[in-house]
Formats: C-alpha cells, sequence, structure tokens
C-alpha cells in the first residue's frame, strides 16, 4: 500500500506498538537525574486513610535506556514524614515548610530520585515509583563542557 504525503496523517490498521517491558528499565534501590515535569492537583481522592487531597507529580527520569516519564499521586501534606513534604524539604530546606509553600516551584525543578518497584500485578508487570527526592548534584562549569546535556 502506497501512501501519499496527503493520506500521511492516517492511522495504518496494520501497525501495532509493541508491548511495554515486563521488567521496569529503572532498577530499584538506584538514584537517577530527573526533572519535575509539571504538578496536578486532584480533590477529595479516596485513599487508604480516608478521603485526602493530592498532587500528582509527573517527574522525567534519565534512565540508563533513555527518558522515563513516572507518576507520583503524593497526598497533599507538608509534613516532613508524608512524601511530599520531604521532597520540599529535600529540595527547598526545612524553612519552605514552616509557612504556607506555593507548589508551583516544584515545576521545573530537578532533583535526584532514588527509585524502588511496586509489587508485580497478576499479569506479572513491575513498575517503577519515586521513593525518595534527594537534592540534584552540584555541577561544575567543566561538568557542563563534558557533557552538554545536563
Amino acid at each position: 500500500m502506497q501512501i501519499d504525503e496527503k493520506d500521511s496523517f492516517e492511522i495504518d490498521d496494520d501497525i501495532i506498538d509493541p508491548p511495554m517491558p515486563d521488567e521496569p528499565t529503572l532498577e530499584a534501590g538506584e538514584i537517577y537525574d530527573a526533572v519535575i515535569e509539571s504538578k496536578e492537583l486532584k480533590l477529595k481522592v479516596e485513599t487508604q486513610w480516608g478521603v485526602k487531597d493530592q498532587e500528582v507529580l509527573t517527574f522525567v527520569v534519565k534512565g540508563p535506556q533513555g527518558d522515563q516519564v513516572i507518576k507520583e499521586n503524593w497526598t497533599r501534606s507538608t509534613n516532613e514524614a508524608s512524601n511530599l513534604g520531604a521532597a520540599i524539604v529535600a529540595l527547598f530546606g526545612t524553612d519552605a515548610i514552616k509557612t504556607r509553600f506555593n507548589m508551583s516551584k516544584l515545576v521545573g525543578q530537578r532533583c535526584r530520585v532514588l527509585i524502588k518497584h511496586s509489587a508485580p500485578t497478576e499479569a506479572g508487570r513491575i513498575f517503577p515509583h519515586v521513593d525518595k527526592v534527594l537534592k540534584p548534584v552540584r555541577r561544575t562549569l567543566d561538568d557542563d563542557a563534558l557533557d552538554p546535556s545536563l
């Protein structure tokens, strides 16, 4: 079948994408560079601890086989014991959670993330998750000269 330029926007029904890998490409227990790409507020989400507001943070993680997107649903809490509160403290210090915190400051923030894996699904799939957010490594001008993608 030949496709003209005017037809190139049509989807070929004969093509199917490959399946997602059964094993995550990010290793559990490893630390990777990342960027917080976006955030989204979800109101009144039913959790195991009752109805809570949540922030959905989208991390773009620089893995060994390219960038990988991880979305985390974290309770909207600045308590240091919470995932979100601990991330804010790691990136901005403890003073950031002593007063009201503007969540938009997280968007675009460089960081490092410690990866953990989910329990296998019924289909045997395992997914990577952000276990902990860490402060980014300070780079020098020499580091940037060696790797311009940083």
